[in-house]
């Protein structure tokens, strides 16, 4: 019999019918093995574990905060939609929510906590509270996991929970006081789904692969040097050889040579702890944390982002943000708090929320290709010199301007033909020709009349002195 099939045989008679045992490995990790299954290696989180997330793992909260900054870019406005043009309601009852939605909280701050709620709950709940006559004039947001919704037989809400900490009784709201505002879960209707919840296997991995490097560092016990000798050592000389080496490569001293003798001299030299970094794993798990969220890697720091990065790269990154993640999200945050705020408490139809984006620096469109394509389009007929001021933002043209055209553009006024223009601009050129030379005639007529007084004068001044 081998040395391996000693290590290997089993240890117990009459159960070698499972590839397990007949291997031998029972003898090293026992019989009660149990295959892992999916469950078993990814986690299932709660609802209020999910919002503890964001608090705990840097790529979850790098995401979630650049969101919820761009988000912030834009103020939020009550407006009233009529035919001569959007008109903000500064003076209406609701506009209140738009600067601060309760005593403790500006609006910007209340997005501050919104947005986390929903992209790691999936879901966040506005609590109105109302005046003696039924009027909301405080909104207040509750996470997902302090409300339990209670429904009838038929799956209709009868009413909200609302746990109150401690040991205090649960509050019972009316449902229309309470008011859910996520992201709907396709496969179940009434319930909500947060991008989170779609990476938490994501999450899982790049977990393991933090714990396992950690694990590790704490536990393997590497040695610096393996110094041997062939006899004993005696603690004299362990003290000694210690005290020899931290004054030669100690702290401060890393990296400086060290001279040996003797034919007994032996020195291993232990690399440090290594491949311990996976970059392929470690960008995989935070480049698909990044995508559930719609945030591009290069703007909160990742390795993945930044390999290939420069300043153009950052600025095309910005911009796909706001364009796309952001702009989505103001959307419909603007429809949400309209049904929330608005349709459930009011019959006016034509006003809304909107968020002002005017002023996003990320969403405005490069000056010099502004500049380029607005000239394309007067050049091109397609707009008139008024509306080409207008999309730059310029004054309309003051009386004696004069503007500068290319000799092969012909201006067409409107209800004219091109023909017609064409002859326009001829009689018009013609009379430009016509009124020039008349110009040009009169000047030279008063510059002749001119050098005529001043011979005039020169003979007069001339016979004074003879006379004299």
């Amino acid at each position: 019999m081998s040395w391996l099939s000693k290590i290997f045989r089993s240890e117990t008679k009459g159960k070698t019918d499972s590839t397990w045992s007949e291997a031998g490995w029972t003898t090293l990790f026992g019989t009660d093995l149990v295959q892992n299954t999916d469950s078993d290696l990814f986690s299932s989180y709660t609802i209020s574990q999910r919002e503890k997330l964001y608090k705990t793992y840097s790529v979850i909260f790098s995401c979630i905060h650049k969101v919820t900054s761009a988000l912030k870019n834009a103020p939020l406005d009550l407006i009233e939609e009529n035919k001569s043009g959007d008109k903000s309601l500064p003076n209406h009852p609701m506009y209140f929510f738009t600067d601060y939605p309760n005593p403790k909280q500006s609006f910007f701050l209340f997005l501050e906590n919104l947005v986390p709620l929903m992209m790691t709950a999936g879901v966040a709940y506005l609590w109105k509270q109302r005046n003696n006559a039924g009027f909301p004039t405080e909104i207040w947001l509750m996470p997902a996991s302090y409300v339990e919704p209670i429904k009838n037989s038929s799956g209709q809400v009868k009413y909200y929970e609302v746990h109150q900490g401690g040991t205090n009784a649960r509050a019972i709201v009316d449902p229309f006081d309470m008011c859910p505002i996520g992201f709907p879960d396709p496969s179940t209707p009434g319930c909500y789904l947060s991008p989170l919840q779609s990476a938490t296997r994501d999450y899982d991995s790049d977990t393991e692969r933090a714990n396992y490097i950690m694990e590790m560092l704490k536990n393997l016990k590497s040695p610096g040097l393996v110094i041997k000798q062939e006899d004993q050592w005696t603690d004299d000389q362990k003290t000694e050889a210690l005290k020899r080496l931290d004054d030669r490569i100690g702290r401060g001293k890393r990296g400086n040579p060290i001279f040996l003798s003797g034919a007994a001299s032996d020195v291993d030299m232990v690399a440090p702890l290594k491949d311990l970094d996976w970059p392929g794993l470690a960008n995989l798990s935070e480049t698909r944390l990044c995508s559930v969220f719609g945030v591009p890697p290069i703007l909160i720091g990742l390795r993945s982002g930044l390999e290939h990065a420069t300043y153009s790269n950052y600025e095309t990154a910005e911009k796909a943000l706001y364009s796309g993640t952001i702009n989505e999200l103001w959307k419909f945050l603007e429809v949400e708090f309209t049904r929330v705020l608005l349709r459930d408490e009011l019959e006016e139809v034509s006003i809304k929320y909107v968020f002002d984006t005017r002023d996003v620096l990320q969403l405005q469109e490069d000056a010099n290709e502004k500049a380029k394509r607005t000239k394309d389009l007067y050049h091109g007929g397609i707009i008139t010199q008024e509306e080409a001021r207008n999309m730059l933002g310029l004054e309309a043209p003051k009386a004696g301007q004069i503007f500068l055209l290319p000799m092969n553009l012909i201006e067409v006024p409107f209800g004219k033909s091109y023909n017609e223009a064409q002859i326009d601009n001829a009689h018009t050129t013609e009379d430009a020709m016509q009124t020039q030379s008349e110009l040009n005639d009169e000047k030279e007529s008063d510059s002749a009349d001119t050098d005529t007084n001043d011979e005039t004068e020169t003979n007069s001044g001339s016979d004074d002195a003879q006379s004299s």
